[in-house]
């Protein structure tokens, strides 16, 4: 049978050690002693936590997972590792879950330590001895977790008295007696230099190419200084001396609310700092980046053209005292499909918000989601919740089976299931109820500014409320690319009913607005060749 390795070291210092050759030795002996052909290729995860489940997520057991799967390495096959704790120390039932799904899939699964082989067809024994080990695995990572844990909580709170780690940042150094750190003068220099360039209205380009013209030696092993370096070090809290930490939360950093202050030593004052964000608060973009008489775009990235994407540009030769026109267009593997002025889309939208009535946005919740849906799901949450727990119990009392432990596999994949499905429908309703507040309220906040084409600051903040309440602008152009509904309502429509006379004497738009709470308004209308709307 062939047989494929499989090494996972949790720390890249496990690399230098002994820990990967000895793990390499013990597999190649068991394979020749069990008569398995190994395969040359070994997978290897290093530095990856099998009880934050890492190797699986990214790692080199999720790739080989996915292709027994996809049926890209032929079963029956064997997978040797050292210890059972090698393929997972998360929580027993999702480390047996995950067992099972292999042995099931046909792949064997061989350990070296023990000389233990686990099927699809193992027995009472062998089903228990995985339990035990997967259990004591994952009570060894998560005692280790919770005493790490407590470790960095105390240095936390004697953050004040003595460092918590050597690490820091580049301007930095720490004492040698950890009682603190301290600044390495030539690098403070530059932060300095580049937080007062910004306030003086430099942008990261320029100062990017300012460091690099002057010669300056970029950090940490970086072979040239980048425009995203600058732009971190804008929002860096250490320049104030300040450390933000987190925390790890099932496999997830969460950074915390509350900064450690004057842990480091400060290179810049607050007011350095704040006329720096002031200065780039101020040259926030408000045109167009390849002309500065371009007043900035109401709608980028929310515009579709029949269906397409569509992308503004400037159209024409600008001559004195005018600016280009502006179009939306839509392209199709580089070729234009469709254009039109953004000033029709404008004026269309913004007529139709002057005249809309906020409280018809707001969009009804489903019909008692938490008395019906959420209910069945808690019903049906805590009848497979004590199901598992009877089966666990049968488990434990020596009455164990093949079929228990799948029944168990599947039982905690619905209950899983039931509670993503609930945490769904609890989130789905939380974001209604906040976008029906903040929908209406953005509408007449637009109404109430008088919007002028040559004021960029009220163009501006119009642009930010619309993409705040608008997730999708839709322009139908032509009545065959209507939508299903709109075309059976106005298919009776006469052209007379606005003075036209023959089909080709206009062309149907319509424009259609979906907001972030489902909410929708539509307008539709006629454009003759006199360049005139009717709707």
């Amino acid at each position: 049978m062939k047989a494929y390795s499989y090494y996972r070291l949790s720390t890249l210092d496990q690399v230098d050690g002994d820990g990967l050759r000895r793990q390499e030795e013990d597999v190649r002996k068991y394979c020749a002693t069990h008569g398995l052909k190994l395969d040359s290729r070994s997978m290897k995860d290093i530095g990856l936590s099998g009880y934050h489940a890492e190797h699986l997520k990214r790692g080199a057991l999720g790739v080989f997972i996915a292709a027994i799967e996809d049926k890209k390495i032929e079963t029956p096959c064997a997978l040797v590792i050292e210890h059972l704790d090698r393929l997972s120390r998360q929580k027993p039932m999702k480390s047996m879950r995950l067992l099972w799904d292999i042995v099931e899939s046909g792949v064997t699964v061989h350990t070296t330590m023990r000389e233990r082989v686990y099927t699809a067809e193992m027995g009472m024994s062998e089903m228990m001895d995985s339990m035990i080990h997967l259990f004591t695995a994952h009570e060894e990572s998560d005692k280790k977790a919770k005493r790490i844990q407590k470790m960095w909580a105390e240095k936390r709170a004697n953050a004040h008295k003595t460092i918590m780690t050597r690490s820091c940042p580049a301007w930095l150094e720490a004492k040698a007696d950890k009682s603190g750190f301290k600044v390495i003068r030539s690098k403070a220099a530059i932060v300095r230099k580049i937080f007062e360039m910004t306030a003086n209205g430099v942008g990261k380009t320029k100062i990017v190419d300012h460091l690099t013209t002057s010669k300056v030696e970029p950090w940490n092993g970086a072979k040239r200084w980048h425009q995203s370096y600058v732009q971190k070090l804008m929002g860096n809290p250490n320049v104030l001396g300040h450390l933000r930490t987190g925390h790890w939360i099932d496999g997830k950093y969460i950074t915390d609310e509350a900064l450690i202050e004057n842990y480091y030593p400060a290179i810049i004052t607050q007011e350095q700092w704040d006329a720096a964000h002031a200065s780039r608060a101020a040259r926030t973009p408000q045109y167009n980046r390849y002309d500065q008489s371009v007043p900035r775009d109401l709608m980028a990235g929310l515009v579709h053209i029949n269906g397409r994407k569509a992308a503004w540009r400037n159209k024409g030769k600008r001559w004195k005292n005018s600016n280009y026109s502006i179009y939306y267009k839509t392209f199709d593997n580089g070729r234009e499909v469709d254009s039109i002025r953004r000033e029709e889309i404008e004026m269309q939208l913004l007529g139709e918000i002057a005249e809309l009535d906020p409280a018809r946005l707001v969009v009804d919740p489903p019909n008692d989601p938490e008395e019906n849906q959420i209910k069945e799901l808690d019903e049906r949450i805590a009848e497979l919740e004590q199901g598992i727990e009877r089966m666990v119990d049968s488990l434990a009392s020596g009455l164990s089976s093949p079929a228990i432990v799948k029944r168990i596999t599947e039982s905690e994949k619905a209950l899983e299931k039931a509670k993503t499905q609930k945490n769904r429908i609890r989130k789905d309703t939380s974001e209604l109820s906040r976008a029906n507040i903040i929908v209406p309220d953005t509408i007449r906040s637009i109404n109430e500014l008088a919007l002028v084409d040559d004021n960029p600051e009220i163009r501006q903040a119009v642009s930010r409320q619309l993409h705040e309440i608008i997730a999708r602008a839709d322009y139908h152009v032509g009545f065959e690319n209507f939508p299903k509904d709109l075309k059976k309502e106005y298919r009776t429509h006469d052209p007379s009913v606005v003075g036209l006379t023959t089909k080709e004497d206009y062309t149907a738009y319509c424009l259609s607005v979906e907001f972030i709470n489902g909410s929708v308004i539509r307008r539709v209308s006629w454009h003759t060749l006199k360049d005139e709307f009717y709707s």
